[in-house]
């Protein structure tokens, strides 16, 4: 089941990541990375987005990096967030999902759920 979870999660990033790429117009000269903590297998991952707002480079986290924000939820959660089941708003809202960050670093890790 965690096998199955960890491929899920795996996917899950390189959606986001095509969503990023896909509207690096928004995170243009934002140049950071940011954490993303599946909490229901207890894996992380690493983004960094480039100065042209494309994801620079993304991996599994062996340890944690440094980063401006991070979104803790669960493989579930994103999958329901992405297929459009679930708003982001509704799922921070209901604790589905958590970000530490300041409201600038959430409104440019919007373009990764748009």
């Amino acid at each position: 089941m965690t096998e199955s979870k960890e491929r899920q999660a795996e996917e899950l990033i390189k959606t986001m990541i095509k969503r990023i790429d896909a509207n690096a117009e928004k995170m243009k000269d934002w140049s950071k990375a940011f954490r993303i903590v599946f909490k229901d297998i207890n894996v992380g991952y690493w983004i960094k987005v480039s100065i042209n707002g494309t994801v620079e480079k993304a991996e599994k986290e062996l340890e944690r990096k440094e980063s401006v924000a991070t979104i803790t939820t669960t493989t579930e959660t994103l999958q329901n967030i992405f297929d459009g089941v679930t708003s982001p708003i509704s799922a921070m809202l209901n604790d589905q999902i958590q970000i530490e960050g300041s409201i600038d670093t959430l409104m440019k890790l919007g373009a990764a759920f748009a």
